[in-house]
């Protein structure tokens, strides 16, 4: 079992140094703000997650949000993904009225996608925020 634990922490630590690497490269060969970094962004994000490096992962997952706004504006549909793993990243620091607010932002983008008739579902695919929140 130590064996596997320790496995698991240098396979995470080699991970994230990689993807540090592949930032770095993107970086070089496209700009800091170009749309290419944010899958490699939302690798490490999910790495750093997976590690427990919260406040990393907050960091790096704003940074990829700032570049998606940069280069197709805030209201893209791509954006409640984003929001939604922002607000989770926060409840799992306990900042829970962060999250909220996230939340809210993600609910409005999804509603402009499929309506505000299907606010309940809708809510639901936000990690069941509809069960925690009465349905306006």
């Amino acid at each position: 079992m130590y064996r596997r634990r320790q496995f698991a922490k240098s396979a995470k630590a080699a991970d994230e140094e990689l993807y540090k690497r592949s930032v770095a490269i993107v970086e070089a060969a496209q700009g800091k703000m170009s749309p290419a970094l944010i899958p490699v962004l939302s690798a490490t994000v999910r790495i750093y997650h997976i590690a427990g490096k919260l406040p990393d992962a907050e960091n790096v997952l704003l940074r990829a949000i700032s570049i998606r706004i940069a280069a197709s504006g805030p209201q893209t549909a791509e954006f409640a993904g984003d929001y939604v793993m922002l607000a989770r990243l926060y409840s799992a620091q306990s900042k829970f009225s962060q999250a909220a607010g996230v939340y809210g932002w993600a609910l409005e983008i999804l509603e402009k996608r499929t309506g505000r008739g299907r606010r309940r579902q809708t809510k639901e695919k936000l990690g069941g925020l509809g069960r925690r929140q009465r349905v306006r």
